[in-house]
C-alpha cells in the first residue's frame, strides 16, 4: 500500500475505463474525501505512433479522513439502535 503525506494509494487504473469510474462512484457515494492524480502511462506498444499513451489515475485518501468518516459511520449505526 502506497503512502505519501497521510494519504494511502487505494485503487489505480486508466483514468477513462469504467473500473476507475465505479471507484469514484462508490467513494463519492459513500461521501468519502478522495483526491486523484493522473499522469501518462505506456498503454499498448503496439498503437500507433502518437496514441500509445493514455492517462492512468491514481485515488488517493487522507487516512485521517478516512478513519473520521469510519468513526462517523459506527457512531451513527449506535445511534440508530
Amino acid at each position: 500500500m502506497a503512502r505519501a503525506n497521510g494519504k494511502v494509494l487505494i485503487y489505480e487504473f486508466w483514468a477513462y475505463d469504467i473500473p476507475t469510474d465505479v471507484a469514484i462512484e462508490t467513494l463519492d457515494k459513500l461521501g468519502i474525501p478522495y483526491e486523484v492524480k493522473t499522469k501518462r502511462k505506456l498503454r499498448d506498444r503496439s498503437a500507433p505512433e502518437g496514441c500509445q499513451y493514455d492517462e492512468w489515475a491514481e485515488i488517493y485518501v487522507d487516512v485521517e479522513d478516512l478513519v473520521g468518516w469510519l468513526e462517523a459511520k459506527i457512531e451513527d449505526e449506535i445511534n440508530s439502535y
